[in-house]
């Protein structure tokens, strides 16, 4: 009886910008010490003059304890719009922007959002109908280690990338792709389904299955820039129950044979939605991860692992149409 688990290739960090303290108020002046009384010319009896112990102000010249206003000045504790950067709760792109810099740098989405319509869940089951509408092997995006085919199957202002169908799950890419268009991959994941089944499992034994495989990942990172995304394991998705996989003849995670068909099925994994990137600009993408499989918990041992880096240039208008 065949196992059909499948693996493939492939944050928001809230910033808040902080006011800054107000100004310290200038510090009072110390009042003017007072002037001792003049000794008074001895008397008779050569005891001492008659207003000689002290002068009239001499303890403590006025107001010299504490300078008017001078413990804090005015503003002192927080700078006028300290709590959110101008703008950071939505960039121009129609999507939250990044670090309140008004969308200006792309940020990854965080996986509790809808986007063009579907949570990540959904677009998550998108993304395997996506791999399995296509012939694996040459023309198929997750087989083609250079970028030339990246817009097969791609249609609408979200399109999918992926890790690499080779032997040592390194390759890099060139693409470009079309402007207002968010960018979304797993930086790996998990299925589980019933093609080629005998007995079929139920959709819990499909979830069981799936996330028994994805028990130890490799830490899953992914970089825009050079910059780090902080903490990829916050964006983990799994399938919302189970749904059915369409696939092609010849499909990645299709049927023995060859043939086409439709299975039911269960995922999980780390994914990323990135906000569209400037028109005409330049990118880099680079992302790892992996899972460790054990003879105790999966009944071999093996570790499979990916290192992936897409180098992305944006076209200056949009090659398609909103349906």
């Amino acid at each position: 009886m065949k196992k059909h688990v499948w693996i493939s290739g492939l944050s928001l960090a809230l910033a808040f910008v902080w006011g800054c303290a107000g100004p310290v108020g200038p510090a009072g002046a110390a009042g003017e010490p007072g002037t001792n009384g003049e000794q008074g010319d001895p008397g008779a009896t050569g005891s001492r003059g008659a207003a000689g112990a002290q002068g009239a102000a001499g303890a403590q010249g006025a107001a010299g304890a504490q300078g008017a206003a001078g413990q804090q000045g005015a503003a002192g504790q927080q700078g006028a719009a300290g709590a959110q950067g101008a703008a950071g709760a939505q960039g121009d792109t129609g999507l939250p922007g990044a670090d309140g810099q008004d969308g200006v740098v792309p940020a990854v989405l965080p996986t509790w959002v809808t986007f063009h319509g579907r949570s990540y869940a959904e677009w998550s089951k998108a993304w395997w109908q996506w791999s399995n509408s296509m012939a694996g092997g040459a023309g198929h995006p997750l087989f083609d280690e250079i970028g030339t085919d990246v817009g097969a199957g791609q249609d609408g202002p979200v399109w999918f990338l992926g890790g690499i169908f080779n032997v040592s799950g390194t390759t890099t890419r060139t693409i470009t792709v079309p402007v207002e268009t968010t960018l979304f991959f797993p930086i790996m994941n998990m299925g589980s389904n019933n093609v080629d089944e005998d007995p079929l499992y139920d959709c819990a034994g499909l979830q069981d299955r799936a996330a028994l495989f994805s028990v130890n990942p490799i830490e899953p990172v992914l970089e825009i820039d050079g910059v780090p995304v902080t903490d990829m394991y916050r964006q983990y998705v799994e399938s919302q129950g189970c749904y059915t996989l369409d696939y092609v003849a010849n499909a990645p995670n299709g049927a023995a044979d060859g043939s086409a068909g439709s299975a039911l099925m269960a995922d999980n994994g780390y994914y990323a939605a990135i906000q569209p990137f400037a028109a005409g600009s330049v990118h880099t993408l680079h992302f790892t991860g992996g899972y460790v499989f054990t003879l105790a918990e999966h009944g071999f041992d093996y570790v499979f692992s990916l290192d992936i880096t897409y180098n992305v240039t944006v076209e200056d208008a949009p090659s398609w149409t909103t349906p």
